[in-house]
């Protein structure tokens, strides 16, 4: 005879079964709400809204940033051949 214990603790551990029919429809649904989540992400693609809505503000900074740079590697050079003109006149 099986004691009460033993009882409980095979009706726990027994994992929970899903009809068929709803199993079914869980089955299509996922199915379908994937299809359509992955069709909304081509149309928000195609349409440009996935994109940054201050690109064009990031993309002058970077290059006011890089032509900066630009500028200071070409005075330091500048700089650096005086330096150089200099010395080898004394």
């Amino acid at each position: 005879m099986i004691s009460q214990d033993e009882a409980e603790a095979s009706v726990h551990s027994e994992p929970r079964q899903l009809p068929t029919a709803w199993g079914g429809f869980r089955w299509v649904g996922s199915k379908i709400y994937s299809g359509l989540e992955t069709a909304g992400e081509y149309v928000a693609d195609f349409l440009g809204l996935n994109d940054s809505h201050y690109q064009w503000a990031i993309d002058e900074y970077m290059k006011r940033k890089e032509e900066e740079e630009e500028l200071a590697a070409e005075a330091e050079a500048e700089e650096r051949a005086r330096i150089a003109e200099l010395e080898e006149g004394e």
